[in-house]
């Protein structure tokens, strides 16, 4: 009887596990579309002569490439 109550505990670690992942999972893609929206909205307004603009951009840029990176 034990094997069973220790199979069952391993599936329900398992079971914790993926939801865990899961969640990370959702969590980062959805990190990735606010980076992806934000890199949208500013090719609106992006000036390549603004220095800030620059910063912000490649700042972005990096976050973008980190999570794909992942």
């Amino acid at each position: 009887m034990s094997d069973f109550q220790q199979i069952q505990q391993q599936l329900s670690q398992t079971r914790a596990a993926q939801k865990e992942a899961e969640d990370a999972l959702f969590r980062s893609s959805e990190q990735m579309k606010q980076v992806s929206a934000r890199l949208s909205d500013m090719d609106r307004w992006y000036d390549a002569d603004n220095p800030a603009h620059q910063k912000q951009r490649k700042t972005l840029e990096g976050s973008r490439k980190n999570w794909k990176d992942k």
